[in-house]
């Protein structure tokens, strides 16, 4: 019997108080896999950059050439970086000279959480250029949230072995419907590290032309008149001047040449709820990159070498998504953009400007109930690529991709994803027309894959919180694989399709926090790949089903975090198994296996009202392990890092009080 209610006669009220927070997806129900990492994960991680944290994916290689100024890209599943969509706060990145994001320019310093879609994100609203990639890592900076309205402040600074030094700024002012973010950092070293010497057994020598120095510089405005109308405005730069050290061989240890890097990005987006069912998305952005590569010392008869790149994007996006009665939901986007390149270096006489010109439709739909759902569509790529004094070259592809999910038993926790995606990528502008190594005959890279995965997830109870166990097998096929590999530097590369590929694997990854008792916090995190990548081009070929170069058939990593009041220990590992370089198999090509362990001490504090503190160091590479990643490029024995954080936060209401005081 329901109870009674009665009015009271005097009303006793509190003033309206209005909380917001970011949404929290459940990704146990996508039916692609996804892995996260947010914003108090990175911050415990012993990490510098987006390259240091994407290291903890399943399924992830970073390619690193050692040294803080060293080239830094993603390879997920051995597809190759140029198959990774790296977005930026809704707006996929892109280098069309060389098809590849360096993701040690990419700070943590204001990122709310990085996302690893394997395949396609599992949301309608997107831009098709995230569709059309085989896999997309998704950042998300605190500038698009939805605060508070606050003043807020935030400085850092690290300093540690090889001459770093990294100060770091965030200012945010915000209301209830506007938010201003201006952030900054510069990195400074010199970089230089010793390592075992090749000319003298037992002896060390130290690694040369290794210095960096980069600054950053972005500004967030972003406007939301309502709760389903957000505008949104980033204007980005960054500078770097970084020396690249080169392959150490036996009487040339260390290198001349050195890169100079300009970005400079403006963009633009606005996304609309209309009503309940519809909702839209338009996206602009220009986009320039200068490169200025310089070898003082090339052989050649003017003795040196100098490429100065110039590069431009034009690009417009739009989005939109229709719910049709309850269950079914529609969506088509629509993105078009235009890439320019030209040189103009004393050695660009044999260089001609090409532009590129790209038009991607992606029509996707989405079936959803509780315990079933399925995502399916299909992504149109039209490319004209057009050369000065050449015909140039069309490319018209149309390409599906689908994935179902499905919870078996509605009390069980236990979530089956099946996928399926076809995709290709064009050869870039270094590809086809790089001075020396270009190949203008290159064909497209296309890629199938297949994934069958599993995800359990069950809060267990007060004490041993929750666990999270997700295991996916799956299957790439790529045919005229463009292989790039390194020459006498970071800059110039050879090119080839090498055939077919086929990739194998499976990736495992567990999660588990616990609370043992009052004030305690134990969690960890844990992953493993099992992975054959394997040239199947021409059966009895020495090369034949022989391992992809630079592909551990074993990789993984673990992160194990122990709180306790405002100490907090984080032990992070990562390990691979041994791999070949490029040729045959043989004893001259191995490379060894590699163990590498970092652990992290912090201690957070309040100083003042409003002002909370963290103070932290870092020992890298404990066990000092002398490793190569790529072969020639040793990467940095035992080394440290130490610095401080301070976060200043008043609520928009605490700094009227303290005015009316």
């Amino acid at each position: 019997m329901p109870a009674g209610v009665s009015a009271q006669a005097v009303t006793d009220s509190l003033p309206a108080v209005e909380v917001s927070a970011t949404a929290t997806k459940d990704h146990t129900t996508s039916t692609v896999s996804v892995q996260q990492l947010d914003k108090k994960q990175l911050g415990e991680m012993s990490a510098l950059s987006v390259a240091d944290a994407v290291r903890f994916f399943s399924g992830v290689l970073v390619k690193d050439y050692g040294g803080l100024g060293g080239l830094k890209t993603i390879s997920v599943r051995s597809l190759g970086t140029q198959h990774t969509a790296v977005m930026y706060d809704g707006m996929v990145w892109n280098d069309a000279q060389n098809g590849q994001t360096d993701l040690g320019k990419l700070s943590l310093q204001q990122m709310e959480n990085i996302t690893l879609f394997q395949q396609h994100p599992d949301v309608l609203l997107m831009p098709a250029r995230a569709m059309a990639a085989a896999s997309v890592l998704m950042m998300q900076s605190s500038a698009t949230t939805r605060p508070q309205p606050q003043r807020s402040a935030a400085w850092r600074l690290k300093t540690g072995s090889f001459g770093l030094f990294n100060p770091a700024a965030v200012i945010a002012l915000s209301n209830k419907k506007r938010v201003h973010q201006l952030s900054g950092e510069w990195l400074k070293a010199h970089g230089r590290y010793r390592f075992p010497s090749i000319e003298r057994e037992g002896k060390t020598a130290e690694r040369q032309n290794t210095g960096v120095e980069n600054t950053r510089i972005e500004y967030d405005f972003t406007y939301n008149p309502a709760d389903s109308n957000k505008i949104h405005l980033k204007a980005y730069y960054y500078t770097s001047h970084r020396y690249l050290p080169g392959a150490v061989i036996v009487n040339n240890t260390s290198a001349d040449d050195h890169l100079k890097d300009q970005h400079v990005m403006i963009q633009g987006s606005w996304k609309k709820h209309v009503h309940a069912t519809r909702a839209f998305w338009i996206n602009a952005r220009y986009n320039h990159l200068f490169s200025g590569y310089t070898d003082p010392t090339f052989n050649n008869p003017q003795g040196k070498l100098i490429n100065r790149f110039h590069q431009n994007e034009y690009y417009v996006s739009a989005a939109v998504t229709q719910v049709i009665r309850k269950r079914y939901e529609v969506g088509w986007a629509s993105d078009y953009f235009i890439n320019t390149l030209n040189r103009s270096d004393e050695f660009a006489f044999n260089f001609q400007p090409v532009e590129r010109y790209t038009w991607l439709n992606a029509l996707t739909a989405r079936y959803q109930q509780r315990l079933f759902n399925i995502h399916a569509g299909v992504v149109h790529t039209y490319q004209t690529d057009k050369e000065r004094n050449s015909s140039g070259r069309n490319l018209n592809v149309l390409k599906p991709f689908a994935g179902i999910h499905l919870q078996p038993l509605p009390h069980i926790p236990l979530h089956l994803r099946v996928s399926y995606k076809e995709t290709f990528r064009a050869p870039s502008f270094n590809d086809l027309y790089y001075t020396l190594i270009g190949n203008t005959a290159l064909l497209p890279e296309e890629v199938n894959q297949i994934n069958v995965g599993l995800t359990y997830r069950r809060t267990l109870n007060s004490v041993l919180g929750e666990l999270l166990f997700s295991v996916d097998a799956y299957r790439n096929k790529v045919t005229n694989k463009i292989q790039a590999v390194p020459r006498q530097n970071l800059f110039q590369w050879s090119m080839m399709n090498i055939g077919k590929v086929m990739v194998r694997g499976v990736d495992v990854s567990a999660e588990w926090k616990m609370i043992p008792r009052e004030n305690w916090l134990i969690a960890m995190n844990t992953t493993y790949t099992y992975q054959q990548a394997r040239d199947i081009t021409q059966p009895g070929t020495t090369g034949y089903k022989q391992q992809l170069p630079y592909t551990p058939l074993h990789s993984g990593n673990a992160v194990l975090n122990l709180q306790h009041k405002q100490f907090a220990l984080t032990w992070q590992m990562l390990f691979s198994g041994y791999r070949y370089r490029q040729g045959d198999p043989i004893p001259e090509n191995y490379l060894d296996g590699w163990l590498n362990q970092d652990v992290k001490l912090s201690y957070g504090f309040s100083m003042k009202k409003h002002t909370r503190c963290r103070i932290y160091a870092e020992v890298n590479n404990i066990g000092n392990v002398h490793y190569e990643i790529i072969r020639y490029y040793p990467m940095p024995g035992v080394h440290y890092r130490v610095g401080i954080d301070v976060n200043f936060v008043q609520l928009e209401n605490q700094h009227k009080n303290n005015s009316n005081k």
